[in-house]
């Protein structure tokens, strides 16, 4: 899981965003009713990818981490809205000006899978690395 300033930045860009209906989201431990009838919705996870943060000078830490965004699409309803919505979503998180305290670098978009045992949803996974420095004091 990644610390909570990373975590509210993924968040606030993607629903400050219009690439998708902020209802279409679902975050972790938050209340989400799979879409009736069956559309497009993404599911966002953060995870830092070290367990503890790299001192450096001047008590700043340094975490790194990834951004999940899982892209479900009911099955049968073909790739090309998902792959679009993943390819924007990955564009919302590029060249953001290097001042903002979550750096974004890098990404993918992952190979697709069917996403449950009952094969009702299709699922791509787009993935945004991020650098976030740590200036909290601790006492």
């Amino acid at each position: 899981m990644s610390s909570y300033i990373p975590w509210n930045d993924i968040r606030t860009i993607l629903l400050g965003s219009y690439v998708i209906d902020p209802s279409l989201v679902a975050f972790p431990n938050e209340i989400f009713q799979n879409p009736e009838p069956p559309t497009m919705w993404v599911s966002v996870e953060a995870t830092s990818n070290m367990l503890d943060p790299i001192e450096l000078v001047g008590g700043v830490w340094q975490e790194e981490g990834t951004a999940y965004f899982n892209i479900m699409v009911p099955a049968g309803f073909g790739t090309d809205d998902a792959r679009k919505l993943a390819k924007d979503i990955s564009n919302l998180y590029r060249s953001l000006p290097p001042e903002r305290p979550v750096i974004y670098r890098g990404g993918s978009i992952g190979n697709a899978v069917m996403a449950d045992t009952e094969g009702m949803w299709w699922m791509i996974t787009v993935s945004v690395d991020y650098i976030y420095d740590d200036m909290t004091t601790h006492t």
